[in-house]
């Protein structure tokens, strides 16, 4: 530090080259768009996204719809819809923004911990650049860990700094920042072991104050309030969390399960090899897996007396109190292992390198290999961290990535099938469905997904065929028999599909859509006036089904009343949403009625010049 000093390099301006250095990390971060994974329950299908008062209100009093309890993170989504829309880049830029307040926050937190200005700068460095952290800085989910991660550092420093001399002000403020932590996620409930080891590293008496504990007292009601309720409210949602075969597991598995989860979080940090953007759970586990959690205890015990110093002591016990609640003894994830839960925890282990260097710092081989370790970090950062970040820019790289770690498992090939599909490269897609199919000829969600690739395809004889081969398997699945009844209408074979809708409808498959189909096929075939009766019978149904607006146009174009088939056509454009479509049915009308089509047009763009303004 003191030769960089030495050229001119003062604090400020060592900062600011630093969060260059960071920043040009995580740029290509920046253009990652969504994926099919937790964005689309968070923010992508979330059906509340909007930032209303009757939504805000939900957030806090009832949990969102997918069984989490995050309400500060879900409010800070809306916000950003609110202010950018659906652009992926604006709610990952939010992030690198935190994660860059959060790394200060760690240099001064650090500072008041070590008094040490070299573990300051090597403790922050870690933290912005370990290959971990991508996961919870550009993706746009990972939302939940920096905002907890700025809240409970917030906490954590006020906490510190109150150790010194009490005040009411800088108790409230630990308060507050606790709970927005506590709102932000609920892993913020281990700032409470957390504030007894700073009590153990800089005031131990106060363990055996009163009034000490006596003031913990708020912070444990209200992590036991926000506890109780994200239990309450996952609850609610068994389809989003963890599988439910992990749940099923007797007890005993699942601690080797942890035990498992454990010794790989912390082989993580020190060595961030074989990483995943899913690590899924395995079985069976090894039950020599079951001495971690005892032997880590054990371990932390020895070296707490006999090895480290108290603020590597301090690293030590940091970690595992932040990690232990997440290693799935109780599964809330499809992971046993997740990247992201390290971002809090990692500093614990960073503080225990960081000090074990300033052991050797007054020795020449100390400065030398203090800027061997700085040196290290960045060539780190720019190459595996930026490496990683790049592993989130889409759905495919997303479970291409899995997938490299995974491949025996067949869920990771339909979600990047998915991704294939979202991308409109369909002939991935069909090739990923189908590896899912090789590996678990069971799963039918991959047959089902190629037959709607196929039908998208227009290879409608393909389609058939598949349908047909899976009916044999599933007969009970009314799904494949309203499918197939589409494909036959595109096969022109309107009479054959007749039969199928008719099927639906006496099951009570999707009627309204069962009975527009029913219409559609008897338009096909010519019978017009029982075309016409049916998709009245799906409008009564639903009056917003677009596509049974739109074949009642073409009953009245096919009885020759143009001036209503174009009304009927013009009364579907407000429920249809797909632009090309919008845009296909304004061509239909400007072809049909002239004047009504070019009117509504400019109408329309009228309209949008108003919104976009």
């Amino acid at each position: 530090m003191q030769l960089l000093n030495d050229y001119g390099f003062t604090q400020k301006r060592l900062w600011a080259l630093f969060m260059l250095c960071v920043v040009a990390v995580y740029w290509p971060g920046l253009f990652n768009e969504f994926n099919n994974w937790d964005d689309k329950a968070y923010i992508l299908e979330n059906p509340n996204l909007d930032f209303t008062w009757k939504n805000v209100k939900r957030m806090f009093l009832e949990g969102e719809y997918h069984g989490m309890y995050l309400p500060l993170t879900a409010l800070s989504f809306s916000i950003n819809w609110w202010m950018a829309g659906l652009s992926s880049s604006t709610y990952i830029i939010v992030n690198l923004l935190l994660h860059l307040s959060n790394t200060w926050l760690v240099f001064v937190l650090t500072g008041h911990l070590t008094k040490n200005r070299k573990s300051q700068w090597l403790v922050a460095m870690l933290f912005a650049l370990h290959p971990v952290q991508p996961e919870s800085v550009v993706y746009a989910s990972g939302r939940r860990d920096v905002l907890f991660g700025f809240f409970f550092l917030c906490a954590s420093l006020s906490y510190v700094k109150t150790q010194g001399g009490f005040t009411f002000w800088g108790y409230t403020k630990t308060l507050l920042f606790f709970i927005m932590a506590l709102f932000s996620k609920a892993t913020a409930v281990v700032f409470l072991p957390v504030m007894l080891l700073y009590d153990w590293l800089h005031y131990p008496s106060d363990l055996r104050s009163i009034r000490a504990w006596s003031l913990k007292v708020p912070f444990a009601i209200g992590a036991a309030i926000v506890s109780v309720v994200t239990v309450l409210v996952s609850s609610t949602s068994p389809e989003f969390g963890a599988s439910q075969a992990s749940f099923d597991l007797p007890m005993a598995d699942r601690l080797i399960q942890a035990s498992y989860s454990l010794f790989h979080h912390f082989r993580l940090v020190w060595l961030p090899i074989q990483q995943s953007t899913i690590h899924p759970f395995i079985e069976p586990i090894n039950k020599i897996y079951l001495l971690t959690i005892p032997g880590f205890i054990i371990c932390g015990a020895v070296l707490s007396k006999y090895v480290f110093n108290k603020v590597s002591a301090f690293g030590y016990w940091f970690f595992l109190a932040c990690i232990i609640p997440l290693i799935q003894l109780f599964p809330n994830s499809y992971s046993i292992v997740n990247e992201h839960y390290l971002y809090i925890p990692s500093i614990g282990v960073f503080l225990i390198i960081a000090h074990a260097l300033s052991i050797v710092e007054s020795k020449a081989v100390g400065k030398a290999l203090f800027m061997v370790i700085v040196v290290g970090v960045l060539i780190l950062g720019f190459t595996k961290t930026r490496e990683r970040v790049r592993v989130y820019r889409n759905s495919v790289s997303f479970w291409s990535d899995a997938i490299k770690s995974h491949p025996e498992k067949a869920f990771f090939y339909m979600k990047r099938a998915m991704g294939h599909e979202e991308n409109h490269d369909y002939d991935l897609a069909l090739l990923d469905y189908q590896k899912t199919l090789n590996l678990n000829p069971e799963y039918f969600g991959a047959s089902f997904n190629q037959l709607d690739v196929l039908f998208q395809m227009r290879r409608f004889e393909e389609a058939k065929e598949l349908t047909i081969r899976i009916m044999r398997q599933r007969p009970d699945i009314m799904y494949l028999r309203f499918k197939l009844g589409l494909i036959l209408i595109e096969l022109n074979q309107p009479q054959s599909a007749i039969r199928h809708f008719k099927q639906c409808i006496d099951e009570e498959f999707e009627l309204a859509y069962s009975y527009n189909n029913l219409g559609l096929a008897y338009l096909l075939s010519d019978s017009l006036e029982l075309g016409n009766q049916y998709i009245d019978r799906s409008l009564e149904l639903n009056s917003n089904n677009e596509l049974a607006r739109y074949n009642k146009g073409l009953y009245h174009l096919f009885t020759g009343d143009t001036l209503d088939a174009c009304n009927a056509i013009a009364s579907s454009l407000p429920f249809l949403s797909n632009p090309i479509k919008r845009q296909m049915r304004y061509a239909e009308l400007m072809y049909l009625c002239p004047e009504m089509g070019q009117t509504m047009l400019e109408d329309s763009l009228q309209m949008n010049q108003n919104f976009d303004k």
